[in-house]
This record gives structure tokens, C-alpha cells and sequence, in this order.
């Protein structure tokens, strides 16, 4: 009973109304709230739809302002008319181009939850629903299925079941993990090895389904300094970002992507509420995949400002690898050394180690500090905007960033860094409700100057 009273208790309870400069909603049965959100206040307005209200044409709204800060929107109009979606947006419009005479103008609805959706209404929606996108992108399958497959998702799974199995190891006793080990004989390393292959196997699999459904049919349109992305299988997930919210461009490239030449387009954008894990503001995704020499065409013509025919290719010294090879040489030998220490009293076990010690120093020691040492750079491109290139691990991340949207710059140089003319830089931005960091280490003075003195002067 309660199951079903409760919904219906929050629909007979939950109004709102659509003002002249407001919209209003009111919810609650014992404790009533009301919500007054200004139209030139609302910052964006995500559209989700599961596949059994589509039938319907009944959506979730979720409109964010400026000033909130908590988790989640400031206000959820849930089973409400796709169309209330295109007046909100009008009415934002009108409020913030100051035409108060055709606010006025427009009609004040009211409507309860999916109850009413005949006074969801105006002429000015015609206008809108007929204009034709400036630009407008859909993803093929072949590529949403090579954006899944290498993808590093499933390494998090990986490393959730690698926490659990720890915690399960304190449980089972020693003794009757030697026995099991005893029982298994000569075979047992070999199960051990195909059941976590096996397990990764699967993890790989499922994180391939999983982003399969959520980036599924992705389109990308560009309307009147408007980007609107569409996607989901189950659930349409429709948000539209105002370029103005823009606080840089991020081209990502993990290593499988990297080696296939595609690479992955972001924004880094301002977001008043916390998000959720898969739409986080520094992972705005407005291009899953795309060929790594079509990167600057398609940025030329989604955001348009960003001149990236003004990159030029770097190659660091020898210096730089230096210092990276030294940061990453002593984090892989103090790991490895744990580890030998943690494996002494399995001699087996050991004497596989010993074996992969070699190559364990090249994938832990060399490559993570030659591929830092030959991506890293930062230059300024114009007036407004610089490029930066940075690497995570085996993951290169390009940003083209606007100086107006620089918070704050810092440049870190040790006094003998300064004899050798290098030093460090990191750039501040907004993402989503907290900052962003942009860190480029090691690099030669001459070019960190550069980027503070355009920073300054400008």
C-alpha cells in the first residue's frame, strides 16, 4: 500500500508554475516547499528520458542555476511534456536578451507533475523547433564499439575487486589457503592465473556493454552558441551547454587510442551542481571517438575560437627525461622492493618475480617517465588562448585554454632547477563546482616564461 500511495501522495503534491520571470514549484504534503528559480539564472536544463515514458513524450527535467552548490539540481520536474523543455529554454532566452515585453507576453501555465501538459504552450516555440543546427554530429556503431573497446574502465572494476579481495584474505584463514594450494598440486599457479584472466576477461566485456548503452546513438548539435549532446539506449540523456560555460578544451588519448591514432574530445566546464560519475564537468564528452588527424577540422567547427592551426610540435631535451626518469625511478624501485619483501617466504612465487623484474622496471620505470618527458609542453597560441600538453601514465591529455578563464597561474622552480633554466607550471580553471589543475613539470624556463608574461600582460 505504501508502495503505491507514496507516488501518488508526491504527484497530487508537486506543482509548478511557469511565471513571467520565474518558475515556481511547490512540493511537499506535511512540510511544504517552494522553489522560485529566474529564468536568467538557470545555467542548464538536462533532459532524461527512459525508454517506456518515450511513448509518451514525458521526460525529467533537471535545472540548474548559478548559486546552487549542493548535490544534484536545484529543482527535478519529473514525468513532465518534452515541450515544457522548449519553453523554459525560450523564456531563459527572452530573460537574459532583457525582453520583458515578450515575457509578458507569454502565458503563465500551471501544471501538476505529467497531469497537465495541454497548458505547456507558446508561439514562440514554432520559431525554435524549426531552425536547422549550425552543425550537427551522430556516431557511428563502428566507432562507439572502438571508443568502448579501449577504453580504461574496466581497469576501476579491476582495482574494486582487487580491494575486496583483500579484505576476503583477512578473512579465510592461512591455513586454509595452504591446503587448497596443497590439493591443487602443480596446477594450482595455472587456475590461479586463468581465473584472473578469466575475471578480466569479463570485467573487459562488461565495461564494453556498459558504455555501449550509455553512448549509444550519441549526437552532437551546435544551435545558436548552444552544444546539446543526446545518448543513452534505456534512458535518453539529452544536456545543453552554452559555450559561454566553456573553461577549456581537453583531447584525451589513452594508449590503445593512442596507438590507433583516435582520440577522445572534452570540455572542462562550469557546473553549479555536484554531477554524477558519468557526466562528471571535467569529463564532458562531445566527441567519444574520432581520427586523430580530424581532431582540428572538427574543433574548427564546433568551437570555432580555439586556434589550433597555431599549435606547433615541440621536442623536449634530454634534461627533461631526466628529472621524470629520476621521479618515476624511485616510486617503481620502492614498490618492487615491498614487493620482494612481501613475497620472501614463497619461494615459488619469488622466483617468478625475479624473472619479471626486468620487464616490470621497463613498463614502471622507462615508460612512464619517457612518455611524460616527450608529450609535456606548453606555448601560447594568441592573445587568448594557450596549449598545453600533459601525460598521466600512459594517457595524453592535450588542453586548449582560454586566458580569460585562467583563475590563477603558478610557476614552481627549486633553486636547482634554476641553474639548469627549467622549471614548472600549473594552471588554474573552474570545473564544475571546484578547480581544475593543469600541470606541466620540468620544462625549460624559456617556455613557462612565455606562458606567465601572456598571462600577465593580457
Amino acid at each position: 500500500v505504501f508502495a503505491i500511495a507514496q507516488p501518488l501522495l508526491k504527484y497530487f503534491t508537486f506543482t509548478y508554475q511557469l511565471n513571467e520571470q520565474e518558475i515556481d514549484v511547490k512540493h511537499g504534503l506535511i512540510f511544504r516547499k517552494q522553489n522560485h528559480v529566474p529564468y536568467d539564472r538557470i545555467q542548464n536544463v538536462a533532459v532524461k528520458q527512459w525508454f517506456f515514458l518515450k511513448p509518451f513524450n514525458l521526460v525529467t527535467l533537471e535545472i540548474e542555476t548559478a548559486g546552487h552548490s549542493g548535490e544534484g539540481p536545484e529543482v527535478t520536474l519529473i514525468a513532465v511534456p518534452l515541450t515544457l523543455r522548449d519553453e523554459l529554454t525560450e523564456r531563459r532566452r527572452l530573460a537574459n536578451v532583457g525582453d520583458e515585453g515578450a515575457l509578458a507576453n507569454m502565458p503563465s501555465d500551471v501544471a501538476n507533475s505529467a497531469g497537465d501538459t495541454e497548458g505547456i504552450q507558446s508561439k514562440t516555440l514554432d520559431r525554435s523547433v524549426e531552425a536547422s543546427p549550425d552543425a550537427i554530429y551522430k556516431i557511428t556503431s563502428k566507432d562507439l564499439l572502438k571508443f568502448a573497446a579501449t577504453s580504461p574502465a574496466f581497469l576501476t572494476a579491476l582495482l574494486a575487486i582487487s580491494a575486496v579481495y583483500g579484505r576476503l584474505q583477512r578473512v579465510i584463514s592461512e591455513q586454509l589457503l595452504n591446503t587448497a594450494m596443497k590439493d591443487l598440486g602443480q596446477a594450482g599457479w595455472i587456475v590461479i592465473v586463468a581465473g584472473l584472466l578469466i575475471v578480466v576477461l569479463v570485467l573487459y566485456l562488461g565495461s564494453i556493454v556498459v558504455i555501449f548503452i550509455q553512448y549509444y546513438q550519441f549526437t552532437l548539435t551546435l544551435s545558436n552558441g548552444q552544444l546539446t549532446t543526446e545518448r543513452g539506449l534505456f534512458q535518453r540523456n539529452t544536456v545543453t551547454l552554452a559555450q559561454t560555460r566553456i573553461q577549456a578544451v581537453r583531447v584525451s588519448q589513452p594508449l590503445l587510442r593512442s596507438w590507433l591514432h583516435m582520440a577522445t574530445i572534452k570540455l572542462v566546464v562550469i557546473a553549479s551542481a555536484k554531477k554524477e560519475k558519468d557526466s562528471d564537468a571535467d569529463n564532458f564528452v562531445i566527441m567519444p571517438m574520432i581520427a586523430q588527424n580530424q581532431v582540428d577540422s572538427f574543433l574548427k567547427q564546433f568551437v570555432s575560437e580555439v586556434p589550433v592551426e597555431n599549435v606547433q610540435s615541440v621536442r623536449q631535451s634530454g634534461r627533461t627525461m631526466f628529472y621524470q626518469l629520476r621521479n618515476f625511478g624511485l616510486i617503481a624501485l620502492g614498490t618492487l622492493l615491498v614487493l620482494a619483501l612481501g613475497l620472501s617466504q614463497w619461494p615459488r612465487v619469488a622466483e617468478i618475480v625475479s624473472g619479471l623484474t626486468i620487464i616490470l622496471l621497463i613498463l614502471v620505470l622507462i615508460i612512464p617517465a619517457y612518455l611524460p618527458a616527450r608529450r609535456t609542453q606548453v606555448q601560447v597560441l594568441n592573445e587568448d588562448y594557450a596549449f598545453a600538453q600533459t601525460n598521466f601514465l600512459f594517457t595524453r591529455e592535450q588542453y586548449y585554454v582560454p586566458r580569460k578563464n585562467v583563475q590563477s597561474l603558478m610557476v614552481k622552480q627549486s633553486k636547482w632547477l634554476a641553474q639548469r633554466h627549467f622549471a614548472s607550471l600549473t594552471l588554474n580553471l573552474r570545473s564544475g563546482s571546484s578547480d581544475k589543475q593543469v600541470t606541466v613539470r620540468y620544462l625549460p624556463s624559456a617556455a613557462i616564461d612565455q606562458v606567465y608574461e601572456w598571462y600577465r600582460k593580457h
